[in-house]
């Protein structure tokens, strides 16, 4: 849930950017072993999905860090990325 969760942040503006889908890719891949390119479908979770599967507050916590940083990777900013990334983190 946690890489689905990521991809539902930067999914705006028509999905996520090239850069954006590469640092969740190297995130997954570094810190739970997950290789992106081999999940079967690349698809976001929404903000609610994401708060019912995470329960746990230090991961919470950290899944909202992991978020800014997917944010931060979309050139230039949006609006919409901003108010996404809101949802998520207030879910």
């Amino acid at each position: 849930m946690l890489v689905s969760g990521l991809l539902g942040v930067a999914d705006v503006e028509g999905g996520p950017t090239r850069e954006q889908v590469l640092v969740i890719g190297a995130i997954a891949g570094h810190l739970w072993k997950v290789d992106v390119a081999a999940l079967p479908v690349l698809a976001g979770a929404e903000p609610s999905m994401v708060a019912e599967d995470l329960t746990d507050e230090h991961l919470r916590r950290r899944f909202v860090q992991l978020a800014i940083v997917v944010a931060f990777c979309r050139h230039p900013n949006v609006a919409e990325q901003v108010a996404r990334l809101e949802a998520y983190a207030a879910a």
